[in-house]
C-alpha cells in the first residue's frame, strides 16, 4: 500500500534545506519514518488527519530524529504565535488537535528552517 501511495503520488516527500528538513504529504501514517530516510528534521502534512468519529481535518506534525537538530522549545513558540494551541515534547510538535491547521507548508518550513541548530 505504502509503495503504491508513494509511486501513485497519494504520498509526497521532499528534501529540503541542503537535507537538513524533509517535508511528507499525505495521510499515510508512516510519514515521520519516511521523512527520516531523507532528513533528521522532518515535516509531516496530513491533509485528510482523523481521529475517532470526528470529520478529518488538516494536521501538521514536526518531528526531530533525535533532540539537537533544531530547538523545538523557539519552534513552539514560533508557531504558537502564528496559530494557538501547538503542543508536543522537545522532539515533536503537532498542530492544533481537533481543528484544520490554516499554515500552509510554506510557511510551517520557514519557520522549521529558522529553529534549525
Amino acid at each position: 500500500d505504502l509503495a503504491a501511495a508513494l509511486a501513485g503520488g497519494a504520498v509526497r516527500m521532499r528534501r529540503l534545506c541542503g537535507g537538513r528538513i524533509a517535508a511528507v504529504v499525505g495521510n499515510r501514517p508512516e510519514a515521520l519514518r519516511l521523512g527520516y530516510c531523507l532528513a533528521p528534521v522532518v515535516i509531516a502534512l496530513n491533509p485528510q488527519f482523523g481521529r475517532n468519529s470526528g470529520p478529518p481535518y488538516r494536521k501538521f506534525t514536526v518531528a526531530q530524529y533525535r533532540a539537537g537538530h533544531a530547538d523545538f522549545t523557539a519552534l513552539r513558540g514560533a508557531l504558537g504565535a502564528l496559530e494557538l494551541r501547538w503542543g508536543g515534547t522537545p522532539t515533536i510538535l503537532g498542530s492544533p488537535q481537533g481543528i484544520p491547521s490554516q499554515l500552509s507548508l510554506c510557511a510551517v518550513v520557514r519557520v522549521v528552517r529558522r529553529a534549525l541548530i
